[in-house]
């Protein structure tokens, strides 16, 4: 980097020369192809050593300015979460500093000394503790029974209730659709007492009978 300052600075020295010299018979511009010197051709290679120079420097100019950029992106980013971490901190110790000066009522409350008891109040203050948690417990057991036998009794009431539909739903399938199931069943329960030959004459008389749509010809059981 040092090197490229000092042959920049070489460069606008030389070029700065050039153009006082070169006023009334040279011709000077920014592209090197269009420079027109009078000399010899050791000053076009100086000059041509110098814009190659100035190309370098400027190329790692922009380069480290780039460089710069990013580095100074990550540098943001960092310091960012720099200030959120010690944002967090500072919360940490203010909460801890309040949990440290909280107070309550029972820090003022005195302990009397061991001394000062006697075994047998002691026995007696437990035992009266433990007939609390007794009574306690056992009123929580009468409340869970008297629940259970609550939520027994409605499950019992709603199973009789259902089961009250297959009968009521039967009777309303058979006035709407006019179709005798309870006479059925009661003719298939009589039918399973015939003995084997009746029940097998039975059953070919009631195919034939459902086959044809016809029953003026035939007869109940409880008529036979």
């Amino acid at each position: 980097m040092r090197l490229s300052i000092m042959k920049y600075a070489f460069s606008y020295q030389y070029f700065s020369h050039l153009i006082q010299n070169s006023k009334s018979t040279n011709s000077f511009y920014h592209e090197e192809n269009s420079v027109k010197l009078d000399g010899s051709a050791h000053d076009l290679l100086q000059f041509r050593d110098c814009c190659e120079s100035l190309r370098e420097f400027i190329k790692n100019t922009w380069q480290r300015k780039k460089s710069q950029e990013k580095n100074k992106n990550k540098v943001d980013q960092l310091h960012l979460g720099l200030q959120n971490l010690l944002y967090e901190v500072a919360h940490l110790e203010n909460e801890i500093q309040t949990c440290l000066e909280f107070r309550s009522l029972h820090e003022d409350i005195k302990l009397i000394p061991v001394g000062s008891l006697s075994e047998h109040q002691e026995t007696l203050e437990r035992l009266h503790w433990e007939l609390e948690q007794r009574k306690a417990l056992s009123d929580s057991c009468d409340k869970l029974k008297s629940a259970v036998e609550s939520t027994s009794q409605t499950i019992k009431k709603k199973r009789n209730y259902l089961a009250s539909f297959g009968p009521k739903l039967k009777d309303v399938a058979e006035e709407l659709m006019d179709l005798p199931f309870t006479n059925e069943n009661e003719q298939y329960n009589l039918a399973f007492l015939l003995p084997s030959p009746l029940y097998i004459l039975y059953s070919l008389l009631k195919s034939y009978i459902s086959m044809s749509g016809s029953s003026e010809n035939f007869f109940e059981l409880d008529e036979f």
